[in-house]
C-alpha cells in the first residue's frame, strides 16, 4: 500500500551545532580531557559567588590544579549580567595571559563568559559587538558547565549583556561565541531552590515554544522544541516539589538543552522582548520575567498560529481529545500554561516593583528588541503596551488575543 507523505516542502535553512556535548550523570568528571584537547594552559574561570559558596566549584579548581594548569577565579558574576562586568572580568583574564574560558553556573555566567571571550584579545567594550557576526577571531574557546535547567545557553551562539546606560539588553550573536564544550551533569542541578527550579524551568519552556513559534524556525529546530517542552511538561512539576529526583532534573537538563539548540537556530520572540525589556531596566531575573509574559504572548500569537499553539499543547500533554479545533485547543494551551505558572509560584508584574508608569518605558524596549521581527504576529510598540498592561492588571491572557 502506498502511503502519501504530508510533507509539503519547507523554506531553505541553516543549522548549526558546533559545540561538543557531554551530557549525563558524572559528565562534570570529563573536564580534565577536554581542557586538554581545547590545549588550555591558563583558564579564567567565570561565575558567582553564590556557586562558589556552595562549594561546587572546588572539584573543577582541584582538576585543574591537578594538570599543572594556570587558574583565576572571576565570581562577581550578578543576574542579568553588565557590560561593566564582562569588561572587568576580560581585564583580569587578559592581564593572567588567559587562553580558555571556563563558565560554571546560570545564563548569567555562562553569557559572562562567552562576552569576556569576545573582547578577549580584541581588546574593546563587549557593546562593540552587539548585532549579529559582529564578533571577529581570534576568540578563545570557551567551555560550558550549565547548573541550572533552564538557559541553554551552554550551546548557543548568543550572549545577552544589559548596556546600563541605555538600559538594554544588547544581544550578541556569533559562532566564534558558540561555546567548544558543553558539560551537562544533571548532579550539579540537585541543589537548585525550588524557585530557581520553577523560573529556570520556565525559561527553557519559553525557548522551546518561541523556537517553535518564530517565523525562522525550520524542520530541525520545531523537532528539538517539541521534544523539549515534551519532557519540561512531564517532570518540571516534580523537579520543584522533589530537587533530589534525579531522573526528573536529568529530563529537565535534557529539555532545557534541547531547547536551546532549538531556539538558537531559529530564535525568540515577543516573550523574550519583554522580558529583557523587563530585566535591562529594573533587574527582574529572566526566567521569572519570561513566565510572566508567556501566556499573553502566546494569546496574542494564537489567531495567526493556532495550529503551531495546539502542537504545543498536545506535546505537553494538555488533553488526550482529538476532536478540538486548533483554536479551541491553542485557547485550552494558554489556559492550561498560565494555570502551571501561577502553580509553580512565579511572582506577578506588578510584584516586580514597577509601576504603571513604567510600562510605556518598556513598550519601547520590547519593540526594538532584535526578537521582535521573528514574532509570529506582527506586534508594535503599542501592541506591547497593551500586553504589558494586561499583564500587570493580571488580566485572563485569553481576554484579549
Amino acid at each position: 500500500m502506498n502511503v502519501r507523505s504530508s510533507f509539503t516542502g519547507c523554506s531553505p535553512f541553516d543549522f548549526s551545532l558546533p559545540t561538543r556535548i557531554h551530557f549525563g550523570a558524572g559528565a562534570r568528571h570529563q573536564l580534565p580531557g577536554a581542557l586538554l584537547d581545547c590545549q588550555a594552559r591558563r583558564i579564567l574561570v567565570v561565575t558567582d559567588k553564590g556557586i562558589m559558596n556552595t562549594g561546587l566549584v572546588n572539584p573543577f579548581l582541584e582538576q585543574m590544579s591537578q594538570l599543572g594548569l594556570s587558574v583565576t577565579v572571576f565570581d562577581d558574576v550578578k543576574a542579568n549580567p553588565t557590560e561593566q562586568t564582562v569588561n572587568r572580568a576580560a581585564m583580569l583574564a587578559r592581564h593572567q595571559e588567559v587562553d580558555t574560558v571556563l563558565a560554571i553556573g546560570g545564563g548569567s555566567s555562562l553569557d559572562t563568559g562567552k562576552g569576556v571571550a569576545a573582547v578577549l584579545l580584541n581588546n574593546c567594550n563587549i557593546l562593540d559587538f552587539e548585532g549579529q557576526d559582529m564578533v571577529k577571531p581570534p576568540v578563545p574557546p570557551v567551555l560550558a558547565i550549565p547548573t541550572t535547567a533552564g538557559t541553554g545557553s551552554e550551546v548557543t551562539s548568543w550572549a545577552v549583556i544589559t548596556d546600563t546606560k541605555n538600559r538594554f539588553k544588547a544581544g550578541i550573536g556569533s559562532r566564534h561565541l558558540a561555546p567548544a564544550v558543553a558539560l551537562l551533569d544533571p548532579e550539579l542541578t540537585l541543589s537548585l531552590p525550588r524557585s530557581l527550579t520553577a523560573s529556570t524551568g520556565i525559561d527553557a519552556l519559553t525557548h522551546a515554544i518561541e523556537g517553535f513559534t518564530a517565523r525562522c524556525a525550520n524542520p530541525i529546530s520545531d523537532a528539538l522544541a517539541l521534544q523539549a517542552m515534551e519532557l519540561i511538561a512531564q517532570n518540571l512539576e516534580q523537579a520543584v516539589a522533589n530537587g533530589q529526583d534525579l531522573q526528573a532534573r536529568e529530563a529537565m537538563l535534557l529539555g532545557s538543552l534541547l531547547a536551546g539548540i532549538a531556539f538558537g537556530n531559529a530564535d525568540t520572540a515577543g516573550v523574550h522582548s519583554m522580558a529583557e525589556a523587563l530585566g535591562a531596566m529594573f533587574d527582574v531575573p529572566h526566567g521569572e520575567a519570561n513566565a510572566i509574559f508567556l501566556p499573553y504572548v502566546l494569546a496574542y500569537n494564537l489567531p495567526e498560529i493556532p495550529e503551531r499553539i495546539e502542537r504545543i499543547g498536545r506535546a505537553m500533554g494538555f488533553s488526550s481529545r482529538d476532536d478540538r479545533a486548533p483554536a479551541e485547543y491553542g485557547s485550552l494551551t494558554v489556559q492550561k500554561l498560565h494555570g502551571l505558572i501561577t502553580r509553580l509560584g512565579i511572582p506577578n508584574l506588578e510584584a516586580t516593583g514597577i509601576t504603571r508608569q513604567d510600562l510605556p518605558a518598556l513598550a519601547e524596549k520590547a519593540f526594538q528588541n532584535l526578537g521582535t521581527p521573528d514574532n509570529a504576529r506582527v506586534i508594535d510598540a503599542q501592541g506591547y503596551l497593551e500586553l504589558f498592561t494586561r499583564a500587570f492588571d493580571r488580566s485572563d491572557p485569553l481576554q484579549k488575543a
